[in-house]
């Protein structure tokens, strides 16, 4: 199957780096969590989820949303936002 990509929309460019984390823990987290890929480039307050299934991509962008909203990433935060977006 083809890989399908979204995109998600940040307030602030700078936030790709609350994104990564440090030792890049968050992003490698958000990706185990969810079996979607995190692609950030150079597009500007913009991060894209790619994945193969529309069902989990769907799921990664809710948990990202909320992530961005709260404006502060942990890997216990998108621990918990899986667990609340998969019930």
């Amino acid at each position: 199957m083809d890989n399908l990509k979204i995109s998600v929309l940040l307030e602030r460019d700078d936030f790709k780096m609350e994104i990564i984390g440090r030792d890049a823990r968050n992003i490698r987290c958000f990706e185990q969590e969810t079996g979607v890929k995190v692609v950030i480039d150079d597009t500007p307050q913009r991060v894209f989820l790619v994945g193969t299934d529309l069902p989990s991509l769907e799921n990664a962008r809710r948990i990202m949303e909320k992530l961005v909203r709260d404006k502060k990433i942990t890997e216990a935060k998108i621990k918990e936002y899986k667990k609340l977006c998969s019930e």
